[in-house]
């Protein structure tokens, strides 16, 4: 684990990734039966290992506890998520041949929409699962009376639909990840190999808000080298491709992936994509050449106290703002 996980969760209190974890919030070992009802798994820390790499594997350090943390800080009560249309349909002949042990897959999709592919490719295919949310969640309030659609399905919608004043509404990936646990445990049961491939999960989104203003909360975020290995790392485990999954053959990647990607291209890994509207691609990821995206420094600059992205602000002036407040919701 690095040192920056640590110290956020030598601050929070939290076990999370510390190697103290309760036992009963464990991935189900080879052979135990799982249940099938999703609300078993609304606790944070099980949540946490259920959508992370295997414990004795080498991408542990990567997997970010932030959003988990925040699910158990504000008492987040997930609800069950309607599957995509494209995650229901019926996969081609041949779906995920290509996760391979020496293949990296970064699932780049909205919200929740990342979630349901990542947990797909895990529970149908072989490999293990690191989080990218490197962002404190918000209690996000609705209007009296509104009841949010249980059944509702992942949108591309601006992150921050529910409540304007939150720039990254984080409901819908804590909904797709418990909506999706059953099926990610019962993958758990069946046994994963510690050298399974890796495959990133990011929100899409995590950029794509409007710029915040006095009293907004401002949890946009960036994938940092922290969460993403450098090409040296990456070699020295095996890996020598890199499948970019988007929502189409044209998608941009946010800078801090695209610059990602062209190192690792420019560096001699190959590249390829898959996309959610081209099934022929979930058999046959389409080589790309990745352009390299702007720096990403100085874009965001609301890191909380805790560790990780989320911070209101308070007043604005010419420096382009200026935050108050611990994050991590308060």
């Amino acid at each position: 684990m690095s040192r920056r996980w640590l110290q956020l969760l030598e601050r929070l209190g939290s076990p999370l990734g510390t190697g103290t974890e309760d036992p009963d919030a464990a991935p189900p070992v080879e052979g135990q039966t799982v249940s099938e009802d999703w609300r078993d798994y609304m606790h944070h820390e099980r949540l946490y290992r259920l959508y992370g790499p295997h414990p004795e594997g080498a991408w542990r350090p990567y997997h970010c506890p932030t959003l988990f943390a925040g699910i158990d800080r504000l008492k987040l009560q997930p609800h069950e998520q309607r599957l995509h249309e494209r995650i229901a349909a019926e996969r081609p002949p041949g779906t995920w041949d290509w996760l391979r042990p020496d293949t990296l897959t970064v699932v780049d999709l909205p919200g929740g929409l990342s979630v349901q592919m990542a947990a797909t490719l895990f529970a149908e295919g072989t490999c293990q699962l690191i989080a990218t949310f490197d962002h404190w969640p918000r209690a996000n309030s609705e209007p009296a009376g509104m009841i949010r659609r249980l059944d509702a399905e992942p949108t591309a919608a601006p992150p921050h639909a529910g409540d304007p004043r939150i720039m990254v509404d984080s409901r819908e990936v804590v909904n797709a990840m418990v909506t999706m646990a059953p099926r990610v445990a019962a993958r758990w049961a069946r046994g994963v190999p510690a050298d399974a491939p890796p495959v990133w999960v990011c929100d899409a989104r995590r950029l794509t808000s409007a710029t915040p203003g006095p009293g907004d909360y401002d949890n946009r975020y960036f994938i940092d080298d922290s969460i993403l290995p450098g090409p040296e790392s990456l070699r020295s485990a095996g890996i020598a491709r890199v499948v970019h999954v988007a929502a189409d053959a044209d998608a941009t990647p946010e800078d801090d992936l695209a610059n990602w990607l062209h190192e690792l291209y420019t560096a001699g890994f190959d590249t390829a994509r898959m996309t959610l509207g081209d099934p022929e691609t979930w058999v046959i990821p389409m080589p790309i050449i990745p352009a390299p995206g702007a720096p990403i420094a100085g874009r965001v600059s609301n890191r909380s106290d805790r560790g990780g992205f989320g911070q209101t602000i308070s007043e604005r002036g010419s420096s382009g703002g200026v935050y108050s407040g611990a994050g991590a919701g308060g």
